[in-house]
């Protein structure tokens, strides 16, 4: 399936690219809050999302750091909030090659590899705790392979902690 963006195309090869040279190590919730604000709304629903991502480098180690933040507000004339939930997820992998990995490159894929491999653990935390809270269980979407991700790779944050 291909875009009608040509740098989007050439952003999801670099993204290929460079997942091909990291192996997964570990994926951890490292922050969750979670508050419901009312249980009287307005069906359906209006949602907000807000997506971001870092890179960390440490020796052989590529850490990503995702954070998804969603609002929840009735759709009534008043958009009363329903609830706030955020998390925070640390994806670690481990660099299965020699070959330089540029930051741009790496930024690339915490955009678009990083960010769907996140995206169906963040969507199973969202809808297991929306259906807890009373309210209607929330399913996200799946991201569309052909849009990318949310976030621009360019915004996102680079940290080189290696010792050289």
């Amino acid at each position: 399936m291909t875009s009608v963006d040509p740098a989007n195309d050439e952003r999801r090869a670099t993204s290929a690219s460079v997942a091909g040279q990291l192996s997964l190590l570990d994926i951890r919730l490292t922050n969750a809050d979670v508050k419901l604000i009312s249980t009287s709304h307005s069906s359906p629903l209006e949602t907000k999302w807000e997506l971001a991502a870092r890179v960390e480098v440490v020796s052989e180690v590529v850490a990503y750091h995702v954070s998804y933040a969603l609002k929840a507000s009735g759709s009534g004339r008043k958009k009363s909030p329903v609830f706030d939930i955020s998390f925070a997820l640390m994806l670690t992998f481990r660099r299965t090659s020699d070959k330089p990995l540029a930051i741009e490159d790496l930024q690339v894929f915490g955009a678009y590899g990083v960010v769907e491999i996140a995206h169906p653990y963040l969507r199973e935390m969202s809808h297991n705790l929306t259906a807890r809270m009373g309210v209607p269980p929330l399913i996200v979407e799946v991201l569309d392979p052909t849009r990318g991700s949310h976030i621009d790779p360019r915004q996102i944050g680079f940290t080189n902690n290696s010792k050289r």
